[in-house]
C-alpha cells in the first residue's frame, strides 16, 4: 500500500512537471529564435561579402581593360564594339560602353519577351563598370612615351587583370554583365553551350568592328 501510494502523482508533482515542461519549451523556442537570428546575420554578411567581391572583380576588369586599350594594340572582343564606336564618333568611352550594354539588355528582353529585375541590375553594374573604366583610362592617359615593348607589357598586364576580375565577378554569383547575360539568354534559347555562343558573339563583334572601322 505504501509503495502504491508513492507511485500515485500528487498535485504538487503534476504542477512541477507542467512548469518544467513549459520552461523546456521556452528555452527551446529561445534557442530556435537565436539560431534563426544568427543564420540571418550570417546570410546578410555573406551577401555583403559577395557584393564586395563582385565590385572588386569589376574594378580589376576595368583596370585591365584600360591597360589593354591604352596600349593602342586593340581591345578585347567584349569591349571591341564600344571602343570602335568611341574611335568613330568621338563620344566618351563611358557613353559608348553604356549604349552597347543597353542594346545587349534590350536584346535579352526581346528574346525572353519579358522584363526581369536582373535586367535592371545588369544596367546598374554596367554603369559602375563604365564609370570605373573611364576613370582608369583617364589615370593612364599619359602613355605616349611607351615603347612597343611597353605597350606589349600593358596588354599582358591588362589581360591578366581582366582574367582575375572575371574570376572574382563570376565567383560572386550575382548578376551577369549584359554581354554574358545575352550569351546566357541565347544559350538557353538555342540549347547550345555557353562557350559556343560566347565565341560566336565575340567573333561577330570583331567582324562588325572591322566592317565599320
Amino acid at each position: 500500500m505504501i509503495l502504491l501510494a508513492q507511485k500515485i502523482p500528487t498535485k504538487e508533482n503534476l504542477q512541477l512537471q507542467k512548469h518544467a515542461g513549459w520552461r523546456h519549451k521556452q528555452v527551446m523556442s529561445t534557442c530556435a529564435v537565436t539560431v534563426s537570428q544568427i543564420g540571418g546575420a550570417m546570410k546578410q554578411k555573406l551577401i555583403f561579402e559577395r557584393i564586395g567581391i563582385y565590385i572588386l572583380g569589376l574594378l580589376l576588369m576595368a583596370v585591365g581593360t584600360a591597360f589593354s586599350m591604352m596600349a593602342g594594340l586593340g581591345a578585347s572582343p567584349s569591349n571591341v564594339l564600344p571602343y570602335t564606336l568611341h574611335l568613330l564618333s568621338g563620344l566618351p568611352l563611358f557613353w559608348c560602353i553604356l549604349k552597347i550594354n543597353m542594346i545587349y539588355v534590350l536584346a535579352q528582353i526581346v528574346i525572353e519577351r519579358k522584363v526581369r529585375f536582373s535586367h535592371f541590375f545588369q544596367l546598374i553594374f554596367a554603369l559602375i563598370f563604365s564609370s570605373l573604366l573611364e576613370l582608369m583610362c583617364w589615370l593612364l592617359r599619359d602613355h605616349s612615351a611607351l615603347t612597343y615593348i611597353g605597350r606589349l607589357a600593358f596588354v599582358i598586364v591588362g589581360a591578366s587583370l581582366i582574367g582575375l576580375g572575371v574570376c572574382l565577378y563570376t565567383t560572386a554569383k550575382l548578376v551577369l554583365m549584359p554581354t554574358d547575360g545575352l550569351v546566357l539568354t541565347l544559350a538557353n534559347k538555342t540549347g547550345k553551350k555557353f562557350s559556343t555562343i560566347k565565341n560566336i558573339l565575340d567573333c561577330s563583334a570583331v567582324g562588325l568592328s572591322l566592317f565599320f572601322f
